[in-house]
């Protein structure tokens, strides 16, 4: 789930622009390559081959690599990306990469050197507001969502993590706050019906725990997983 989460969250519009500049003739289709095509990814590695030291080239390739869930190689091409030319897109997407790996710390690394190259971009703290959620790091999460949230207020996933966290920190009324929120924008949240009713089930409603809880299996939530607010940033 914390895949799903990035995935939402990127949108990709720089990296498909730039990759359909890449492949010429789809350039003129407004259709995503499909990167499973072995002759896709044979036009890119041919750029990188023409041109070596143009960093846009190894960044389309880590885009394409994220589409294809092949983390390790996606978080390779953009360092070599970001060692030619450090952009914002270049460690906002290798960030999203270390955190479908799980890597939080590099991810909170990354996604800091991001925010700086463009603070007003809101994934860059919704993602890094995630990291420091899963390290147990409660009020820097915090300051990161509600920046998020600043930045972007219809971003469900922002709401849904920090309604998450609060959860976690047992201040039930408040979660309840930003979950409804969360649903009334996105009520196919299966982690966000997760901790609604986690909270409902703390302060004794035990009915409309019920009904979360139920609402979130018929969704394919399980215990355990990690939610959806952490994105796929843009490319």
């Amino acid at each position: 789930m914390f895949k799903n989460r990035i995935a939402r969250l990127v949108c990709g519009a720089f990296f498909v622009c730039a990759a359909l500049q890449v492949l010429t003739l789809e350039a003129l289709s407004e259709q995503i390559p499909n990167f499973s095509d072995p002759s896709v990814m044979s036009k890119f590695d041919d750029r990188i081959k023409n041109a070596p030291a143009d960093a846009t080239g190894y960044e389309v390739r880590g885009f394409a690599y994220m589409q294809l869930q092949k983390y390790p190689n996606a978080i390779s091409a953009l360092s070599k990306a970001i060692e030619l030319a450090p952009t914002f897109h270049a460690y906002d997407n290798r960030a999203a990469a270390y955190g479908c790996m799980r890597d939080w710390n590099a991810l909170i690394a990354d996604a800091t050197k991001a925010t700086l190259l463009n603070p007003r971009d809101s994934i860059s703290f919704g993602n890094r507001a995630m990291a420091y959620n899963e390290l147990g790091q409660f009020a820097q999460a915090q300051a990161d969502y509600l920046k998020a949230i600043h930045l972007n207020p219809s971003q469900a996933t922002f709401y849904e993590g920090l309604g998450e966290l609060l959860c976690k920190e047992k201040r039930y009324s408040s979660a309840l706050e930003y979950l409804d929120r969360a649903l009334e924008m996105n009520e196919k949240q299966g982690d966000a019906h997760y901790y609604r009713a986690t909270a409902y089930k703390a302060i004794h409603r035990d009915a409309d725990a019920a009904r979360e809880f139920r609402r979130a299996s018929a969704l394919g939530y399980k215990p355990g997983q990690i939610g959806t607010g952490f994105s796929n940033q843009k490319f």
